[in-house]
């Protein structure tokens, strides 16, 4: 079962990456938000950090918003948090 990750998306960054704060991942990407650009690199980001494949990781909510939610299919927060945390 997928666990859900909280996002909070900088879109049009100069460089891409990942930071966990408390409960809340922000991501920087590069792409700019434009026709789901940046929804598809923050996807990408999240995929690369933690080890999966592109298609594993998903945006269900928030698409058209600053705070999004992401379904990994990773057993659990915690090791979603682990994983992160070694990023």
């Amino acid at each position: 079962m997928p666990v859900r990750l909280a996002l909070e998306a900088h879109p049009n960054a100069t460089l891409q990456r990942i930071e966990l704060v408390n409960d809340t991942s922000r991501v920087w990407v590069r792409a700019r938000a434009i026709d789901g650009q940046a929804n598809a690199a923050i996807e990408q980001t999240i995929a690369q950090a933690l080890g999966l494949r592109h298609r594993q990781v998903r945006i269900v909510s928030g698409t058209r918003s600053r705070h999004k939610v992401a379904e990994i299919h990773l057993a659990d927060i915690q090791e979603v948090h682990r994983r992160l945390a070694q990023a």
